[in-house]
């Protein structure tokens, strides 16, 4: 699904001047927005929390504003997946393409597609290294509809998106956790670092660096919050630091609701609780009659 969706994506891009004049609005689950200011941006963004996929028009020019500006209002850059059209006069600015992934969040799904005068189109995919460091990677040129991507490099971004994060090739993770019995427990280490000792979270935690081959280190938030959305737009505890990047995930005893959802991604729940209303029990009553209470007192008068 996700790779007919990213072809459909790269056919309406291939032409920008008749892309560019679309309105905003859905195209088949995609969210098409052409930039104004960041304002209308975050706003867009901001009503569009379950969108998975932003197509937006803007110029090269802007590029670098829109992520530096929406990482430092504290937007969830990696809640959607991000296709950007831009137009050049000559060759794309390698400065940008430099410039671009330190803005970026790891994990924040970018492809980038830029249309010269000249016709040929170029497509740069932000891609995560062993070392943890975001990089756009130039995958290919191609002439628009006369000259369409060829399936080939289609597939090689579709394969290398759906594979970046099955093996890490033993990356270092920063774990956000707090300790609270039975579900995660840790300790302090001399050296000021922290331990993860036991727990349903911590069995998970362990199981996952197995099969996607990364290390980690746990780190509990300053605050010792779960995780709060103030009325300033901060956001507190562990769901802060996974949305601020000091953290790459976090794994500890946390509700899911909208408020937190509007900063960080929800894996599916591993754990599930329900709440009941608790009353004091009724006094034992007296098992000797136990066999008349089953019959009125009329009935037991007239025998």
């Amino acid at each position: 699904m996700f790779s007919s969706l990213i072809e459909t994506l790269f056919y309406l891009a291939a032409d920008v001047d008749d892309t560019i004049k679309l309105p905003k609005g859905d195209f088949e689950g995609v969210m098409v927005y052409k930039y104004i200011n960041i304002t209308t941006l975050d706003s867009f963004l901001t009503s569009s929390i379950s969108t998975t996929v932003i197509l937006l028009l803007c110029s090269p020019e802007n590029l670098m504003d829109i992520f530096t500006s929406l990482r430092s209002i504290k937007h969830n850059l990696r809640s959607s997946k991000w296709l950007l059209i831009t137009e050049t006069q000559e060759d794309f600015s390698y400065d940008l393409i430099r410039g671009l992934p330190e803005v970026l969040q790891d994990g924040t799904r970018v492809t980038l597609v830029n249309k010269n005068l000249a016709g040929k189109r170029s497509v740069y995919a932000a891609r995560v290294s062993h070392d943890g460091v975001v990089r756009m990677v130039h995958y290919g040129t191609w002439k628009g509809h006369v000259d369409p991507i060829s399936k080939e490099l289609l597939m090689k971004i579709v394969e290398d998106y759906n594979n970046e994060y099955s093996d890490m090739k033993g990356r270092q993770l920063t774990i956000a956790a707090k300790d609270i019995a039975p579900y995660f427990v840790m300790k302090s280490r001399e050296d000021g670092s922290f331990q993860d000792i036991s727990g349903s979270g911590v069995q998970i935690l362990r199981a996952l660096s197995k099969v996607m081959n990364f290390t980690y280190r746990v780190q509990p938030p300053a605050d010792n919050e779960y995780g709060l959305i103030l009325p300033n737009g901060t956001v507190t505890g562990v769901i802060g630091m996974v949305s601020k990047g000091e953290a790459t995930m976090a794994i500890s005893f946390l509700l899911i609701n909208r408020d937190r959802e509007t900063a960080v991604d929800f894996a599916y729940p591993y754990y599930y609780t329900s709440n009941a209303i608790l009353s004091k029990a009724p006094p034992m009553k007296n098992r000797a009659f136990a066999i008349l209470s089953t019959f009125s007192l009329q009935v037991i008068a007239s025998s």
